[in-house]
């Protein structure tokens, strides 16, 4: 396989938490259903008050992950971005996250892997290649969504909602 390693790693997520039983009021739901239907207790929502964003988490995360890592900003060689959704067409994340870190004036590559759900594991299998054939020495990947602004309530006359729906009865 490839002799590589990750060497750090860091984490942001919004700061609003969503309780289970907001979301089933919301959605007319019976209470108890989301959990049961998914083993999810409450979820993590941006809070826009805070200004927080696929960047800013992305950008927090990434400070952490350098940190974490024990490396210098200037050890860092190429930065990928992997979000599950493009935070804007052009210039890539990739570029944007390398401003807001510090790297502005570096130089180095920046570029995103646009495949929705699966863009961190093909970014690290990707970037793993590029360090294995010594193209690279320190990949910083960061992988950034924000998605609660843009998920609506089901729409009660969708096959979704009816299928979930039919599930509580």
């Amino acid at each position: 396989m490839f002799d590589v390693r990750i060497m750090g790693t860091g984490k942001a997520v919004g700061s609003k938490v969503v309780s289970n039983e907001e979301l089933e009021r919301e959605m007319q739901l019976k209470k108890g259903w989301i959990f049961k239907s998914t083993g999810i207790k409450s979820r993590y929502y941006i809070d826009e008050e805070k200004k927080e964003n696929a960047l800013t988490l992305g950008v927090d995360a990434a400070k952490k992950a350098i940190s974490d890592s024990q490396l210098e900003l200037t050890d860092i060689d190429c930065i990928i971005g992997a979000n599950g959704s493009p935070m804007q067409g052009v210039p890539c994340a990739a570029s944007i996250f390398q401003r807001e870190i510090g790297l502005e004036k570096s130089g180095i590559p920046c570029f995103d892997i646009d495949s929705t759900c699966f863009s961190f594991p093909v970014a690290l299998f990707i970037g793993a290649n590029l360090i294995h054939n010594n193209v690279y020495r320190n990949i910083l990947i960061i992988s950034s969504d924000a998605p609660s602004f843009a998920i609506k309530i089901a729409d009660k006359k969708s096959d979704q909602y009816l299928a979930m729906e039919q599930q509580q009865l």
